[in-house]
């Protein structure tokens, strides 16, 4: 894993925490992820709006993942809701 900057197709330049391969049933998978102390809604709105620009910088399927410490339930509900994995640091 380790931490990169992108390019996207409109010139903004992006941070992406958590980058990645791995292989999921023999499948390449590219893992995509934030890190964030607490987790609020905007992070997600964040990240998904990066996500969203990623689609014309990164093919193949994409592993979504959050990193955080803390996270209220409806944050987490609406991150686990448009397919990011939530996971919590002292459960690592």
């Amino acid at each position: 894993f380790l931490r990169k900057y992108f390019t996207l197709p409109d010139g903004t330049e992006v941070e992406i925490n958590v980058l990645g391969k791995g292989l999921k049933n023999g499948d390449e998978v590219t893992i995509i992820g934030e890190a964030k102390s607490i987790l609020e809604g905007k992070d997600v709105d964040r990240f998904l709006d990066v996500l969203e620009g990623l689609k014309q910088v990164v093919s193949g399927q994409v592993l979504r993942i959050f990193v955080t410490h803390s996270a209220r339930p409806s944050v987490e509900r609406f991150a686990t809701d448009n397919r990011i994995q939530v996971i919590y640091t002292y459960e690592l």
